[in-house]
């Protein structure tokens, strides 16, 4: 298969798995894949090897009969198939309606909770395949201080978790008709091990609700 295809395949499997829990949630808007196919071809690998694990961290959720909605089990899964551990004080510290992001040593996102798939109108193709400072905005004094905190946080020797203190802030889909905001506060940024190695950082977001369509934060 190429690799478009197997993004397909990986995509739509996910939408499927995610319609059985009662989420819509498109793969794609166009089946040709315009943004991937921007990609180079280590770009589209990459992409591919990502949805691939993903596809299997959801995969062992549903055989264990969880649900992918569980942040505990789909965070116990993603720990496991990725080969990442959390020490136990701060995996202890996720609750049920967090959004859980986590992103790899080179900063590039490799899992995120259900819960964000479910407040987004982007499709997967978009999370997969653009850059998040052309799907978001926020306001540029949050933007600002958010930058410097991960900055503090990634540059930590050694790294421990970390409660940012930025407060609840208002981030807006810009890439979207809809441009839907959402109002969220970062309560976490905790470190990943692969072994004795930093390997990333995992985020616990809480969530604050919707807001009204601003235009321009």
């Amino acid at each position: 298969m190429t690799l478009q295809a197997l993004f397909r395949y990986y995509a739509q499997a996910l939408t499927d798995l995610l319609e059985e829990e009662g989420i819509v949630f498109r793969a794609y808007a166009d089946p040709l894949l315009p943004y991937f196919s921007l990609l180079s071809n280590d770009e589209q690998q990459a992409v591919v090897d990502n949805i691939r694990l993903y596809s299997e961290i959801c995969s062992r959720v549903h055989k264990q009969d969880g649900s992918l909605t569980d942040n505990a089990h789909m965070v116990k899964a993603a720990l496991e198939i990725l080969g990442l551990t959390v020490k136990q004080d701060d995996l202890s510290l996720i609750e049920p309606d967090h959004f859980i992001e986590m992103y790899g040593i080179n900063h590039i996102q490799i899992f995120r909770s259900f819960s964000i798939l479910e407040n987004t109108t982007y499709t997967f193709e978009d999370l997969a395949c653009r850059k998040w400072y052309h799907l978001y905005e926020r306001a540029p004094k949050d933007h600002q201080k958010t930058t410097e905190k991960v900055m503090e946080f990634w540059g930590q020797k050694p790294p421990i978790r970390m409660a940012p203190g930025l407060g609840i802030q208002a981030i807006q889909e810009k890439a979207s008709l809809e441009n839907l905001v959402c109002i969220s506060e970062i309560e976490w940024l905790i470190p990943l091990w692969k072994g004795d190695d930093f390997a990333g950082a995992m985020t616990l977001i809480r969530d604050h609700g919707r807001g009204a369509k601003t235009g321009k934060i």
